[in-house]
């Protein structure tokens, strides 16, 4: 199968945010479960949207794709949520007090620095 990006495989599942998963058996060995982003198309794509259980699938973990074989998430388990702020810096991207693109400053220590006798 040829998708409209002119890579050719297999389509063995996609997630819930639109990514497909391929697989081509005649590629070389180790680059021939590929995937194409959602948002690919448009020429932007966003790795933190591969769920864990396609990305075992991908780096050769498991063996099985989760459409083949469903994972059993535990019950406390939350859902994969993508990484909004990867897009353009966007308001729900961590960055820690004190980082150059932060405007929150480093908290005043709570101690003091040691200096020895004479």
């Amino acid at each position: 199968m040829t998708n409209e990006l002119n890579f050719t495989g297999t389509l063995k599942g996609t997630d819930q945010f639109g990514n497909e998963y391929y697989e081509d058996l005649q590629a070389i060995s180790g680059r021939h479960r590929f995937i194409v982003y959602a948002d690919q198309r448009s020429g932007m794509w966003d790795p933190s949207t591969v769920p864990a259980e396609w990305h075992g699938w991908l780096h050769h973990t498991v063996d099985e794709t989760p459409v083949e074989l469903p994972p059993k998430a535990p019950k406390f388990q939350a859902p994969h949520l993508i990484n909004e702020g990867s897009k353009y810096g966007s308001e729900p991207l961590y960055s820690p007090p004190g980082f150059l693109l932060n405007d929150k400053q480093l908290p005043e220590p709570t101690y003091s620095s040691w200096t020895p006798s004479k």
